[in-house]
């Protein structure tokens, strides 16, 4: 005997339906059954993955296997990854119960009762579907959930669908018999590719090359005909809470100022946005690796957001490719507005993202907003509103990138970095002027030459913290060069590369920079207020000017054993001039030196205060007191004078106690003292003590303050 196989629903909303597995060439045919559109069997339970199970049918009868599904795949209450299957079988896909029962006779002898009450049992009728479909008036369960979300009239909607198919079929069967054969699809909503696309393979989506359709968390795009703006086909998203798709075409030559464009439409809690990927040469397709092997990544630029709405709207980012770019790839994104349902929920609905009508065009030349010496800045993405705005900027020094892209991340509630925002930029001179149109964090992806070069800040932090007692050459700076990780506080300005490859970035006012490694490069990245300006500039032919005389001076100041000149010079050098890299080494070398020198008289003075501390005298204490005092005065900016400020502070604490009532006995104190000094022969310090005491008691006879102050 031989078997019509089907499947009858027994659970859910479908319960009592019966799908015949109607499989194209029994023999080895597959019948698929999942969540996503483009399976042979669709199930919408969220409980079902995308391709949950397939069924063949061979010489041997029916079997099932799980295609790595989520929630597994039963059969007679054994969960099994492949088995054949026997009429009147049970099986549990996900949550969603079926039994295997015969075409012919499907209800076994029970009454099949399906009762369409509402638009919410007619969407749970799937059609069998094989994705892409060119059957343009095919009715779906999508077209069903469509009509329902958009119009409170969905069952007149359904007839009114109902009747178009039917007209439209008798009308393409008559135009069959007259015009041989001709399709009605061919000639609805004609597909107008605009001159110039670089996507023509992959406009409209009317062929199925030139898009890749990306794993996401969730769902992915398909192509589905009631997805179309224009022609047969449209790229579509089913998306339940916290799901995500991303369709990337086949990456294409597109050098200077293009215009990215999509019809898109978004019905339910979702929203969409095009974008663009910056390939490098050396990238490859993937991403590929930079000059020393280290991953790279590409460039991302997006559009606005678009949500939901009744009708296709339009899409746009213009763009510039910068020097250096050797391909881009289009990126269409949809993503779920609602909160992620419960996997035990199955009344969680879906929305649905359609976008058609991709059309990647140039739109004019590549000039350059600076193009200074060797330098060239260029928008790489303009924004579609006032104009003067731009959403991001590429750096490129004799056509290498060097800062691939300068954005501004706008700050959410939660203090975390969100989606980018436009910044206004104007020229002055040889540099540029960025004004943040948010309040949020600006981000400098510098490229992996730029790194190489260098990077330093100018701030008032230390590079190498309190002075030890191992004679390191610590010292207190303005100047500070910093490696691919790196945090900097109360930063005015960051140097970004050396020499010929020097940017400088100045900041509305001192802040904390963080710099982060990135592939073969790194992020830098500071905050700024809605409003704020930074500058970037680019030539510093007076300031390398201005720092050479500066260094001639300071080894002249040297040479003439005017340390204490040559110190504030260098410091000036570096906290004002830091635009040569030879003389920065050689202004970091000299304070080294000098710094060294600087802690031998310290260490000298210190043990004078030893000796003080013995004899405890006021005058003495004094004398050291003024001495450090001006050695802190001609090491400033070095790392010896915090190290003076401490031995100031220790010295005029012992001032302090003699000034006290600590010192009561202090005349029987001296007394031992010149008594001991007599015992070793020092005669003449003897008599210098007791002169002391002889001079502090007439000062005390005459009634003046007996203070430790005044010794």
């Amino acid at each position: 005997m031989t078997f019509q196989y089907a499947l009858r629903f027994e659970s859910g909303e479908r319960r009592g339906e019966v799908v015949p597995l109607t499989i194209a060439n029994a023999q080895g045919g597959v019948f698929t059954i999942g969540r996503q559109p483009g399976n042979s069997l669709q199930v919408t339970d969220a409980s079902v993955s995308g391709r949950h199970a397939e069924l063949e049918i061979g010489s041997d009868g029916l079997s099932i296997r799980d295609l790595d599904s989520t929630n597994g795949t039963e059969v007679g209450g054994r969960r099994v990854r492949q088995t054949s299957l026997d009429m009147h079988d049970e099986l549990v896909l996900g949550k969603v119960q079926f039994t295997v029962v015969d075409a012919a006779s499907p209800s076994d002898g029970l009454a099949l009762e399906l009762e369409l009450d509402s638009p919410a049992d007619v969407a749970g009728l799937s059609q069998t579907q094989i994705q892409p479909r060119d059957d343009s008036f095919e009715i779906t369960a999508e077209d069903i959930a469509r009509s329902r979300r958009t119009s409170k009239l969905a069952p007149i909607g359904i007839l009114a669908l109902a009747a178009l198919a039917g007209g439209a079929w008798f009308w393409s069967r008559s135009a069959g018999d007259d015009s041989g054969g001709s399709s009605l699809a061919a000639d609805v909503a004609a597909v107008n590719e605009p001159a110039g696309n670089l996507l023509s393979a992959g406009y409209s989506f009317e062929k199925t090359a030139g898009w890749t359709a990306i794993e996401g968390d969730g769902d992915r795009f398909d192509l589905v005909g009631s997805a179309a703006a224009t022609g047969r086909r449209g790229a579509r998203a089913e998306l339940f809470g916290g799901e995500y798709a991303q369709l990337v075409s086949d990456p294409v030559s597109a050098i200077g100022s293009h215009r990215l464009s999509a019809s898109v439409l978004v019905d339910g809690d979702a929203k969409a946005r095009i974008g663009v990927q910056l390939i490098g040469r050396s990238h490859g397709d993937e991403g590929g690796t930079d000059g020393d092997g280290a991953p790279t990544r590409p460039v991302a630029l997006w559009s606005d957001w678009i949500e939901g709405g009744e009708e296709f709207a339009t899409l746009e980012l213009p763009f510039t490719a910068p020097p250096g770019t050797g391909s881009v790839a289009v990126v269409l994104w949809a993503q779920s507005t609602a909160e992620p349902a419960a996997e035990d929920d199955d009344s969680a609905e879906y929305a649905l993202v359609d976008i058609d009508d991709v059309a990647l065009v140039p739109d004019g030349s590549s000039e350059a907003l600076l193009s200074e010496a060797s330098w060239r800045v260029h928008s790489i993405a303009r924004s579609t509103g006032e104009s003067g705005q731009h959403r991001a900027l590429s750096v490129a020094s004799l056509d290498d990138p060097m800062i691939h892209w300068i954005g501004l991340r706008r700050s959410g509630p939660d203090g975390k970095a969100r989606e980018a925002a436009d910044y206004s930029v104007t020229t002055e001179g040889a540099s540029l002027v960025l004004k943040a149109g948010a309040t949020g964090s600006f981000e400098f992806r510098l490229a992996e030459p730029m790194v190489r070069a260098g990077i330093a800040s100018i701030s008032g932090a230390t590079d190498g913290g309190a002075p030890g007692d191992d004679g390191g050459t610590a010292r207190v700076a303005t100047y500070a060069s910093h490696g691919t990780l790196f945090e900097a506080s109360g930063a005015t300005a960051v140097l970004l590369g050396s020499d010929a490859k020097l940017v400088s970035v100045s900041l509305p006012s001192a802040r904390a920079v963080t710099g982060k490694p990135q592939g073969g490069g790194m992020v830098v990245r500071f905050d700024v207020s809605k409003g704020e300006s930074v500058h970037l500039q680019f030539d510093f032919s007076e300031e390398r000017t201005r720092a050479q005389r500066m260094a001639r001076q300071a080894r002249e100041a040297i040479s003439n054993g005017a340390s204490g000149d040559a110190v504030r010079i260098y410091g000036e050098l570096l906290r004002e001039c830091p635009f040569d890299q030879a003389l920065i080494d050689q202004a970091g070398t000299a304070l080294d030196q000098i710094t060294a020198v600087g802690r031998q008289e310290l260490k000298g003075l210190a043990t004078e205060v030893e000796r003080a501390r013995f004899f405890g005298l006021g005058d003495l204490y004094r004398e050291k007191l003024a001495r450090v005092r001006a050695l802190q005065a001609r090491y400033e900016s070095t790392a010896v004078a915090p190290a003076c400020e401490a031995l100031a502070s220790d010295i005029e604490a012992e001032l302090q106690k003699l000034g006290s009532g600590v010192a009561e006995d202090e005349g029987k104190r001296l007394e031992a003292v010149a008594s001991a000094l007599r015992e070793h022969g020092s005669e003449g310090l003897a008599a210098r003590v007791e002169q002391y005491m002889t001079k502090t008691k007439a000062e005390g006879s005459k009634g003046s303050d007996n203070s430790g102050g005044d010794r």
